[in-house]
């Protein structure tokens, strides 16, 4: 890798420099051990010396065994590149050791400064996804949260109208009826009309009156004794009579 120019210069160097001091003795004297851990480790890695056979993929289904692994696996900042790489996932493991390593512990700590950034930057990246994703999940779940309620609130309205319907009489429901298609605003005049033309009669004409009077108030137009000259509501009064005349026959 070093031959080919791949690997990055000022990773390497600080690395031959800790070989060539006491790490390589600690190493060959099975004080520490290297390891190749997790994805893009390689063929090489997971095999050992005399008995590796490696399966090559070919195109297609063909497949080869091999001694040597074809291909290799860096990390880069850019795809593309093909120097200043890094190999993936190498760790140190130290068995029992009787002091701390000085100089492997200064270069971990101070001369990997591309390393000392990029964590606290990765960090700072998967804490800010992770809020993100809790973000987007508890506005989902306040999303769902009120369109049950919505939908709740509409069968409990469903219900209570239907059983309002349920407990009316039936020239109640007959009113209700005629008044289903008709604007809110025209519902008293519409329903004097009916009752002129004689549809409704005796206690059922009154009904109907008392409805119109109900209206008529609702809706600040009940005048049976205004006293002025205003046309309109000379007329309202005139219609308030009308329908105080079936509230008393």
């Amino acid at each position: 890798m070093r031959e080919l120019d791949y690997i990055k210069t000022n990773w390497l160097e600080p690395l031959e420099k800790l070989l060539d001091a006491d790490l390589l003795k600690r190493l060959n004297a099975g004080e520490a051990f290297l390891l190749r851990v997790g994805r893009h480790s390689g063929g090489e890695a997971l095999t050992l010396n005399g008995v590796r056979n490696i399966m090559i993929k070919g195109q297609g289904r063909d497949r080869t065994w091999e001694k040597q692994p074809k291909t290799w696996w860096f990390a880069s900042d850019e795809i593309g590149n093909k120097t200043n790489l890094l190999p993936f996932g190498w760790i140190l493991v130290e068995i029992e050791p009787k002091s701390t390593d000085v100089q492997l512990q200064q270069w971990l700590e101070n001369d990997c400064t591309d390393l000392s950034n990029w964590m606290p930057q990765q960090l700072a990246k998967q804490n800010q996804l992770k809020q993100n994703a809790e973000f987007q999940q508890r506005i989902q779940q306040e999303k769902i949260a009120a369109e049950q309620q919505h939908t709740e609130e509409l069968r409990l309205k469903q219900e209570a109208e239907q059983q309002r319907l349920a407990d009316l009489s039936p020239i109640e429901q007959e009113i209700e009826s005629f008044l289903k298609p008709i604007p809110a605003p025209e519902h008293d005049t519409r329903l004097l009309q009916e009752l002129e033309k004689g549809r409704w009669q005796d206690s059922e004409a009154k009904i109907v009156a008392k409805k119109i009077k109900d209206l008529m108030e609702q809706a600040g137009k009940w005048l049976p004794d205004f006293t002025g000259d205003n046309k309109q509501k000379v007329k309202l009064k005139e219609r308030s009579q009308k329908v105080l005349k079936y509230l008393r026959d």
